[in-house]
C-alpha cells in the first residue's frame, strides 16, 4: 500500500504518525528512509530521532560517539567524519554543504542534528562550557542547536541561546539567526519571557541581531511585568534619539497588542517627551498610535468587564 500511494499521501500518512508515535510505526519509518523523495525522508528521519531505542537512533548514536569522545571530565575531543557513507545517506544526512562550510565540518553539524541529545552527559549549561578541540566548539553547538530545534527540547534550547548568540551577532553564518529563532520556539513561553526582558537593555540594535522581535512575538500577551518594564524601558530610551528608525517602529507595532492596556499611562509619557524633543519627526506618530492602541483595548476591556 505504502508504494501504491501519491507521494502527498506518503507524507501525509508520516504527518499523521507524529500524534502518538510508537514502536510499531518504527518499520514504516526505517521503509521511508528509501523515498524517492527528500521531504519524506527527512520526515522519517525526524520522526525516528523520536523513538527511544529505534535502529535509527542507535545508528546516530555510534556515529556521534565515534566523533565526539566525551570520556571523564577533561577536553571533549572532537573527530569528525571523514565521507558521507551511503547508509548516512539513507538516514537523512546530507552530504553537500552550504556555501563556505567545509565538507567534514558540515557532516559532524549533520551527525550531531540527528542524534538524541539525552546521550550527552551532565546539564546542558555544564556540558557546553566544558573545554573542546580548538575550532570545533560552534561547529558541535550548532548541531546540538538543530538537535534541541526539531526535538523541542526546552533544557537545551535555553542553554544553547545562551551560548549562540555571540556567533550570532559575529554574522558568520547567515542562518545562525534562524537557527536562533527556532531555538526560541522550544522555548516555554513564560521563560522565553525572561529571556527578551534580559536581551532588551542591552540596546535595541543589539538585541535585533538575535532576533528579538521574534521572541517578543512568542511571549505570552498581555507581556508579564518584568518584559513590560524592559519594553517601555526601551522604547523611553531609544524613540527620542535621531537615530530612532525601523526598530524603534517595528517595536511599537509589536508592543501595540501586546503590552498590558494599562500601560497607556507611561506611553503617554513616552509621546510627549519625543513630541518635545522631535516634533516633526515620524517617530512621533509612531509612538502616538500606540497609545491610541492601548486606550482603545483599555476601553473594550472596561465595557465588556
Amino acid at each position: 500500500a505504502w508504494d501504491g500511494e501519491a507521494s502527498d499521501e506518503r507524507a501525509a500518512m508520516l504527518a499523521v504518525l507524529a500524534d502518538g508515535l510508537s514502536p510499531a510505526d518504527e518499520p514504516l519509518l526505517e521503509r521511508a528512509l528509501g523515498d524517492r523523495r527528500s521531504g519524506i525522508r527527512a520526515l522519517a528521519a525526524d520522526l525516528l530521532v523520536e523513538l527511544p531505542g529505534s535502529g535509527y537512533t542507535q545508528r546516530m548514536i555510534e556515529l556521534a560517539t565515534a566523533c565526539i569522545d566525551v570520556g571523564g571530565t577533561g577536553i571533549i575531543r572532537v573527530r569528525p567524519p571523514s565521507a558521507c557513507t551511503r547508509a548516512m545517506r539513507r538516514d537523512g544526512i546530507t552530504a553537500r554543504p552550504p556555501a563556505g562550510v567545509g565538507a567534514r565540518t558540515w557532516l559532524l553539524e549533520e551527525v550531531l542534528a540527528h542524534t538524541p541529545l539525552q546521550i550527552w552527559p551532565g546539564p546542558p549549561g555544564a556540558f557546553l562550557e566544558r573545554p573542546m578541540a580548538e575550532g570545533w566548539r560552534i561547529v558541535v553547538q550548532r548541531g546540538l542547536a538543530r538537535a534541541a530545534a526539531s526535538t523541542r527540547n526546552p533544557d537545551w534550547a535555553e542553554a544553547l541561546i545562551t551560548a549562540l548568540a555571540p556567533y550570532t551577532r559575529s554574522g558568520r553564518r547567515p542562518d545562525d539567526r534562524l537557527l536562533l529563532e527556532a531555538l526560541y520556539e522550544a522555548l516555554p513561553p513564560e521563560r522565553l519571557a525572561g529571556l527578551a526582558a534580559t536581551a532588551l537593555p542591552e540596546g535595541l540594535t543589539r538585541a535585533s541581531t538575535i532576533g528579538v522581535e521574534r521572541m517578543l512575538e512568542l511571549c505570552p500577551r498581555p507581556w508579564p511585568e518584568p518584559l513590560t518594564d524592559a519594553v517601555l524601558t526601551t522604547i523611553a530610551a531609544a524613540a527620542p534619539a535621531r537615530t530612532a528608525g525601523w526598530r524603534v517602529t517595528g517595536l511599537c507595532e509589536t508592543a501595540a497588542l501586546r503590552l498590558p492596556p494599562e500601560s497607556a499611562p507611561h506611553v503617554e509619557s513616552i509621546a510627549e517627551t519625543v513630541r518635545a524633543e522631535r516634533a516633526s519627526d515620524p517617530i512621533v506618530t509612531i509612538v502616538q498610535r500606540l497609545l491610541s492602541t492601548l486606550r482603545y483595548r483599555n476601553q473594550m476591556l472596561r465595557e465588556f468587564a
